[in-house]
């Protein structure tokens, strides 16, 4: 084999070295971005996640909140009840205690 021939496979073999070293520097940096940017979303996705979990416990107060006080207008309502129909038994009882004592 000649000089110039051996130089030839050796510059071939070198180039072939250089193009392999940039094209695994690529994929390096590629990966990397592509890591990188799936971190990025799961972040993004876990804080979205926590945002929309506050919103809905936020939610779920306020429609507590507001069962809760149906819920006290419901009772206030029926005391008032109870207690206007244990008035009206009330003067009863009293005028039948009065006539008892009166009778008596």
């Amino acid at each position: 084999m000649s000089l110039d021939t051996i130089r030839i496979i050796t510059e071939a073999e070198q180039a072939a070295q250089k193009s392999r070293d940039e094209t695994a520097a690529r994929c390096a940096s590629a990966l990397k971005e592509a890591r990188q940017a799936g971190a990025d979303l799961i972040e993004d996705a876990g804080k979205r996640a926590g945002e929309e979990a506050g919103r809905l416990k936020a939610k779920a107060e306020e429609e507590g909140k507001a069962a809760a006080m149906e819920l006290v207008e419901k009772t206030r309502n029926q005391k008032a009840v109870i207690l206007a129909s244990a008035e009206a038994r009330m003067d009863a009882a009293v005028s039948a205690i009065v006539d008892s004592i009166l009778k008596g």
